[in-house]
């Protein structure tokens, strides 16, 4: 969190002008230097759920609640995720009452938050699912992969996720992310978007998508 571009008092602002805003708690994050790959159940739980309360006691109504964005997944068993993520988002619910919970999957590693998912549907408000990870070069195909992912998890849990970031290479062109967002918004099948790495080609996207 860089403070020095956003600090607390900026949240309490924004916040105070717009009280439907919902700050959430990223754990996990891009590349390889943030993998899932605890040794110990217990101790990996543990630790990540006193770690998050101290976070958010620390900053009392600031954050709602996590996001949970492990890219990279090392695990013997695939219910480990499940399981161990599982535990931290019950543990949190019921000690310090977060009502948000996000969920970052992508292509690689669907499977392991398919798990996650069937077992704490009803835990879980948003998947944030990174579209831009794969390459998506036509507005048909964008289509299926949503109506398909509509099935597996929810429609109206289901967030359509764009990237401005260098490293995702142009996977998804910006006319077939706006094209393909604006026609089920007009047939009323999407719950919202969501940007990774914002700048300036995320404020034509959001102008494009707010103005159907």
């Amino acid at each position: 969190w860089d403070l020095d571009i956003c600090g607390i008092q900026s949240v309490k602002d924004i916040k105070q002008k717009c009280p439907n805003v919902k700050l959430v708690f990223s754990i996990g994050g891009r590349g390889t230097k943030y993998p899932f790959s605890p040794i110990e159940k217990n101790y990996w739980c543990d630790n990540a759920v006193d770690s998050l309360k101290t976070i958010i006691k620390q900053y009392n109504d600031i954050f709602a609640g996590i996001d949970i964005n492990y890219e990279h997944i090392n695990t013997n068993d695939e219910n480990d995720f499940s399981n161990y993520v599982g535990d931290v988002i019950n543990r949190l619910k019921n000690e310090v009452g977060i009502d948000v919970v996000s969920i970052a999957p992508s292509h690689a590693n669907d499977n392991y938050y398919k798990l996650l998912y069937s077992a704490h549907a009803d835990d879980i408000n948003w998947v944030d699912y990174q579209f831009y990870m794969q390459p998506i070069p036509t507005e048909n195909e964008f289509l299926s992969l949503f109506l398909s992912l509509a099935r597996e998890y929810a429609l109206e849990k289901l967030l359509v996720g764009a990237s401005t970031d260098p490293r995702d290479g142009g996977n998804v062109p910006l006319d077939v992310f706006v094209q393909t967002c604006t026609n089920l918004i007009k047939h009323k099948s999407l719950s919202g978007i969501f940007i990774w790495n914002a700048n300036d080609y995320e404020k034509i996207a959001l102008d494009i998508l707010t103005n159907n």
